[in-house]
């Protein structure tokens, strides 16, 4: 017998997640809500064996990047809800398109839909309390090609600073560098390397 999933909804998570960003550690799950019939519009039983899987492609072929399987758990009109990572860990990284392929009682049903906007706020995990953070590449503030860890095209205001050497540069080429040691402050040119030290006065503290 043929089956068919129809009206297919992955919104309730989304708004978990964005609650979720604020004070808790973001659930890798997706809702999914589905009608699952036989051909006639009959309601299959309860018990069969629904087999979801993500791919990066959106069909045919490809390898699954990630799948499980949930008994079907029906109403009387054929109405189910899953959770899906509820039983294998949704550990994808969210950063490129993917598509969900439905598979009832070794029976692929239609085309693999694409998942949008909902899964991808996985990504929200680089966010914490107030915290905002990554393990790895470049920040850009401004610039879409940083090539440091922190880039920022234009201005910046803080009320100070805690930084080790400082490296000045013009028009991308590096020209001084100022450092310090328990002596004195110094400045070093790139260009030639000779090295400068300021003299400094004590004065009263403000």
């Amino acid at each position: 017998m043929k089956k068919m999933i129809l009206g297919v909804g992955v919104v309730l998570m989304g708004l978990l997640l964005m609650v979720g960003l604020v004070s808790a550690e973001i659930p890798h799950l997706i809702n999914f809500q589905g009608r699952l019939t036989d051909s006639s519009g009959v309601p299959v039983p309860d018990g069969t064996p629904i087999k979801f899987s993500i791919y990066n492609v959106p069909g045919p072929g490809g390898n699954p990047l990630w799948s499980e399987i949930h008994p079907s758990d029906s109403d009387s009109n054929g109405i189910f809800n899953v959770l899906l990572g509820s039983t294998t860990a949704l550990n994808l990284p969210f950063d490129e398109a993917y598509w969900l392929e439905i598979e009832v009682d070794g029976e692929v049903l239609a085309d693999r839909q694409q998942i949008t906007s909902v899964g991808y706020a996985f990504s929200a995990d680089r966010v914490k309390g107030s915290n905002i953070f990554s393990s790895s590449g470049n920040v850009g503030i401004g610039t879409t090609s940083p090539t440091e860890k922190l880039q920022v095209a234009g201005k910046v205001k803080a009320q100070g600073f805690i930084t080790g050497d400082i490296t000045f540069q013009k028009d991308n080429e590096k020209l001084w560098r100022m450092f310090e040691d328990e002596d004195g402050l110094y400045l070093e040119s790139l260009k030639t390397g000779k090295v400068y030290r300021f003299l400094l006065q004590e004065v009263e503290n403000k």
